[in-house]
């Protein structure tokens, strides 16, 4: 063999083991590849694309421009219905409640909405009658230094009893709505609000006669809360017309995990009246133990009750005394009822629950 084909030769040897050497040393460094890693190999992953790449991918829903509201939004429907029972009298009230408040909401910067809270009780008279507590237009801008709103129509400049409704008799939220003008429902106002991040200022203008159009002869409103954290809550409000000037100052405190306070100085420079109410929740919030109280002056109406509450159902029982309680209808031939005018224990059971939507306000 010339020293040519001998070179060829040894070369094919050495080429056929340098292939050998690759084979076995691949297949030793593939014993030490988890098989997940070879079985979830997917080959539209590149080394610039880490993720799969779904060729039929739908494009994302952009946000739209205009929203309008739900109808877990607009609506909300409570029932409200007891049977007060004291000295020679009972009574059964049904009061359902009915909001709603439909809206357009622009960019998610901009709402425009109205607002209607309408009422059918046999409260105030033994006949079913309807009430409206408030029916207001308002225009909302969320801006990057805080919140301004203007409503016009009827509504409350300012009112904390609404977040203590569920844990109060519905006689007493009546008491305290109706007869000590707790949330002063202006019937006709104009108000722009600025809401910060603790901090609400409001001003306006407000008159008390009926109507859409203004006269002249009504009364400046000026309203300040502060929120401090989670736990306390104060607000106040001015109201100054031509002959008289009218306070009312509400605070909302929480002193521990599970209480919760309302204290509500009313009236001030009118007829001053006081209203509070605490609450205890029980363990898990299954229910809470709440004291009511209010006394308004010029021989007007006082009372107290102590009651439990059943979260879930709304379901309550409360037992106090009132004084000059509106329960007591004068009698049939017009005479006022003997217990109108004297302390007169009761035991009041109830329900106030909101049944639509199932989640409450």
């Amino acid at each position: 063999m010339n020293k040519k084909n001998r070179l060829f030769f040894i070369n094919r040897k050495y080429l056929a083991a340098y292939v050998l050497a690759m084979l076995f040393g691949g297949n030793v460094a593939a014993q030490n590849v988890n098989s997940d890693t070879i079985s979830h190999f997917d080959p539209m992953e590149t080394l610039t694309h880490k993720n799969p790449i779904n060729l039929n991918e739908p494009p994302k829903p952009k946000n739209p421009t205009v929203k309008f509201s739900h109808p877990e939004d607009a609506l909300y429907v409570e029932l409200e219905s007891f049977t007060h029972t004291s000295q020679d009298n009972l009574r059964t009230v049904f009061s359902p409640l009915v909001v709603v408040k439909p809206f357009v909401r622009i960019k998610d910067k901009l709402t425009i909405g109205a607002t209607t809270t309408q009422m059918i009780q046999n409260y105030t008279g033994q006949n079913m009658t309807s009430i409206t507590h408030d029916m207001y237009m308002t225009v909302a801008l969320w801006t990057s230094v805080g919140t301004f709103d203007v409503k016009y129509g009827k509504f409350s400049a300012l009112n904390y009893s609404i977040n203590f409704s569920k844990v109060m008799p519905v006689s007493h939220y009546f008491i305290n709505a109706a007869y000590l003008s707790a949330g002063h429902y202006f019937p006709r106002a104009a108000i722009a609000t600025y809401t910060g991040d603790e901090t609400t200022v409001s001003g306006g203008y407000a008159e008390y006669t009926p109507g859409l159009k203004f006269t002249g002869n009504g009364a400046v409103v000026f309203v300040l809360q502060q929120k401090i954290e989670d736990n306390f809550k104060f607000g106040g409000i001015l109201i100054l017309d031509k002959e008289r000037t009218i306070g009312n100052i509400h605070i909302m405190c929480n002193p521990s995990y599970n209480s919760s306070m309302l204290l509500e100085f009313l009236n001030m420079g009118e007829r001053p009246a006081f209203f509070g109410t605490y609450q205890y929740k029980l363990k898990d919030n299954v229910a809470s133990i709440a004291l009511t109280g209010f006394a308004q002056s010029d021989d007007g109406i006082k009372g107290g009750t102590i009651g439990i509450y059943h979260t879930a159902s709304g379901a309550y029982v409360a037992v106090g005394a009132t004084y000059h309680d509106p329960v007591y209808q004068p009698n049939a031939d017009g005479t006022p009822n003997e217990n109108f005018g004297k302390f007169a224990p009761s035991v009041e059971l109830g329900i106030n629950r909101g049944v639509f939507p199932r989640k409450t306000r």
